[in-house]
């Protein structure tokens, strides 16, 4: 990490986008590939889709939607959460002393 103030802030707010980004992208897979889950959660009893290609895209969305999710509260919690806590305990200007 860089000790320049203005790039631990572009830092941030890059963050808390890419959070946002991968939030939406996961709630709408996750709403496409929604009949794939309640078909895994009814215990896969038969299987209830025609076989296509569109089937093939439920079942990606299905997968890659929660991982999306997933991957936006670790950005959240790994990576947004600590610099919000960092610069709310370094409120005050940085002391930039030259030698």
């Amino acid at each position: 990490m860089t000790d320049r103030p203005l790039e631990i802030e572009e830092m941030g707010l890059r963050t808390k986008f890419r959070i946002r980004w991968k939030l939406f992208i996961g709630c709408v897979l996750t709403m496409i590939g929604g009949p794939v889950i309640e078909w895994a959660f009814a215990g896969f009893a038969g299987f209830p889709f025609e076989q296509s290609w569109m089937t093939a895209a439920r079942f990606a969305a299905a997968v890659i939607g929660p991982l999306q999710v997933l991957g936006g509260l670790q950005l959240f919690f790994f990576t947004y959460l600590p610099y919000k806590i960092a610069k709310k305990r370094n409120a005050g200007s940085p002391d930039l002393r030259r030698r």
